[in-house]
């Protein structure tokens, strides 16, 4: 546990506890101001990628990642940016903790109306954020991720409620967009539509294979069928996608 800089929005200084994700440039962690640990932190430190020598990491990029994501709050699709400071050759983003991604909610949920509901409102994240001007470009399943009031989930736990149903429609879970690190402002409505939903049909599909492998290691009968039906039902979504999304690809 290590204690960063005393900022603007954190009197104390921002603590950072475990690391929850690690990429190319930096890390996320958890971040706490005094008791307060609904915050990640996200360390990028100032570099150019060994993969891809084009692919820089400068205080100018991660500004630029900071402002779209403040602009994607304000419009109702992305984190709250809570803080930004320099430290040690890096540049930190403080923003607000999500609860799940939605590749953990597809794990958690085997009902068909909800499964078809999260795939509609992972598309429909997307298109609100290209309609109201801004292009995410990475929209994986890790990168939508969803929030809810704990008072939600502590009242299921207190009342033992275990209905898929019940469970899903009093969590109220709301969805968002994160890491704006490849963002970019839409130029072409049309194209930014296609090119991300695209992204995400891809993603989607590979989530839906990684799902397959899994099967193959199953062995009790119960849970064998369950992903079974799963997998048949992510399928029909995504067969049922496609000609939506040729629709929306109409000039």
């Amino acid at each position: 546990m290590s204690c960063y800089p005393v900022e603007q929005r954190c009197k104390s200084g921002w603590i950072i506890k475990s690391e929850i994700g690690k990429g190319v440039f930096g890390t996320v962690s958890e971040a706490c101001c005094k008791n307060n640990c609904n915050f990640v932190m996200k360390i990028q430190k100032y570099s150019v990628s060994k993969v891809d020598k084009i692919l820089k990491i400068t205080k100018e990029n991660i500004l630029k990642e900071k402002n779209i994501q403040e602009q994607a709050y304000q419009k109702g699709f992305a984190p709250e940016v809570h803080d930004y400071f320099e430290y040690n050759e890096s540049s930190i983003i403080i923003m607000e903790a999500m609860k799940h991604t939605v590749k953990e909610l597809f794990l958690l949920y085997n009902n068909k109306k909800i499964l078809s509901d999260i795939f509609g409102r992972c598309l429909g994240l997307i298109i609100k954020s290209i309609t109201k001007g801004i292009s995410q470009n990475y929209p994986n399943l890790s990168n939508i991720m969803v929030t809810y009031d704990q008072v939600d989930y502590d009242y299921i736990k207190e009342e033992k409620i275990e209905d898929e149903n019940d469970v899903y429609t009093e969590i109220d879970y709301k969805f968002k967009l994160i890491d704006y690190g490849l963002a970019e402002y839409v130029k072409d409505e049309n194209e930014s539509m296609k090119s991300n939903i695209q992204l995400f049909n891809t993603y989607f599909l590979e989530f839906i294979e990684s799902l397959e492998t899994k099967l193959m290691m199953i062995e009790k009968k119960e849970h064998k069928e369950k992903m079974i039906n799963k997998i048949k039902i992510l399928k029909e979504l995504q067969d049922v996608s496609r000609p939506m999304s040729q629709e929306i690809f109409k000039t």
